[in-house]
């Protein structure tokens, strides 16, 4: 407990002093008389307060002032109103996400927007900040508290009338009911964020353009998703970073993928990788070596295929990603280069991993239910395909439906 005489340690000088002067950490103890763990708290700032007796003895062995090594009172040591303040308007302003981002920062992210919100900021800033909180929570796949946060972002865009708001705020939406399986919802949402083009930046327009084509060629428009990707790497060429286009040619690759045109797959995805890499977008890669591997057993190059998608794999699970999407990927290139058993069981793994996103747990049935019918369980694969028609049904997936009605078992 701290006596009433007792001093406050400034040990960020403490610290440099000591480095100026070479003095290690055992010889300063043994010269101001106490145990070596005293100075290594002291140092490491763990013990705020000092005994006068104390600071007065290491003043002098550090040749300095007891007023340098010490705060004249305890508040000197926190951040005032005004800086912190200061501080939230200045990460609302940052490019936090662009620097961590790539790297798969976003807990840190969150943890740093958490601890910088306080109410008594301007809602303008608010509104950055909770925007910024949405992002970072759906990149953690934490879409309930992302909602939340959302709905923040826009009742205050709202309450200002603050167009830029209330745009990357329904962007955000828009991804959310995408992975909610509400498309019709998320395409309207994402085509009104496009009203407001002209007060956000064109990197936010590209982003709008990316998602849009996401949910365009996912629910079976292949087309409509090949011409939004396009213009999204048009724009992100000019106003975007590595990572942003990495995730778009990540996707013309995948619907190029879906079109059977494997060379220009081939060529999306190894743009995908080179992009990735320079960002150090981890994810990136593993998603470029999943496509490469699907291209390549397609094309029957199953010794290369098999490295791909080892690399893919052993890359998420550094990462600690598990999702629906990585295990059809898995699912489907086992099966193209006769793995079966192997096929199945990431199948499994994936409906388990994907219950909260029912489009992607209906790509993973769908796969399951071609796997199923090579091995030859035919009254297993027509369940997996009503369950795979059913899940596209709830989530308005209309030319996806019209297509597995054709599936011949």
């Amino acid at each position: 407990m701290k006596s009433p005489k007792d001093l406050i340690l400034n040990s960020s000088y403490l610290r440099d002093r000591m480095t100026e002067l070479g003095i290690k950490q055992w010889w300063l103890a043994e010269q101001v008389g106490v145990d070596r763990k005293s100075v290594v708290r002291w140092v490491q700032g763990k013990v705020k307060s000092i005994q006068p007796e104390n600071a007065k003895a290491l003043a002098f062995v550090l040749e300095c002032q007891v007023s340098d090594l010490c705060h004249s009172d305890s508040a000197s040591q926190l951040a005032s109103p005004e800086d912190q303040k200061i501080a939230a308007e200045l990460l609302a302003q940052s490019s936090l996400l662009d620097k961590l981002g790539p790297i798969g920062e976003w807990n840190v992210i969150e943890s740093l927007l958490k601890a910088t919100i306080l109410q008594n900021l301007p809602l303008n800033v608010l509104g950055q900040l909770y925007n910024q909180l949405t992002i970072a929570s759906w990149r953690q796949g934490k879409i309930d508290q992302a909602e939340i946060y959302n709905k923040k972002a826009l009742e205050i865009a709202e309450k200002l009338q603050d167009k830029t708001i209330k745009a990357q705020a329904l962007l955000s939406q828009g991804n959310i009911f995408s992975w909610r399986g509400k498309t019709i919802k998320s395409i309207e949402t994402y085509q009104a964020c496009l009203q407001f083009s002209n007060f956000i930046e064109p990197k936010i327009v590209a982003s709008i353009y990316s998602n849009l084509g996401a949910v365009y060629y996912e629910s079976g428009y292949l087309d409509l998703g090949e011409d939004y990707e396009k213009k999204s790497i048009e724009l992100f060429t000019f106003h975007g970073n590595p990572m942003n286009l990495s995730i778009s040619f990540g996707h013309l690759a995948r619907i190029y993928l879906l079109k059977k045109n494997y060379d220009k797959a081939e060529s999306c995805s190894e743009k995908s990788i080179s992009l990735a890499k320079q960002d150090e977008y981890r994810r990136g890669v593993c998603l470029g070596n999943l496509l490469l591997s699907e291209i390549y057993a397609r094309k029957n190059k199953v010794s290369e295929a098999k490295i791909n998608l080892q690399i893919a794999l052993k890359g998420y699970q550094d990462l600690k990603i598990e999702e629906g999407l990585n295990y059809e990927f898995a699912g489907r290139i086992s099966r193209l280069i006769g793995d079966l058993e192997s096929s199945n069981t990431f199948l499994e793994k994936g409906i388990i991993v994907s219950q909260s996103f029912p489009i992607e747990q209906a790509g993973v049935y769908v796969e399951l239910a071609f796997t199923l019918k090579a091995i030859g369980q035919i009254q297993g694969s027509e369940i997996a395909i009503k369950k795979a028609i059913e899940l596209y049904n709830e989530t308005e997936c209309v030319l996806k439906v019209k297509e597995l009605q054709s599936f011949k078992f």
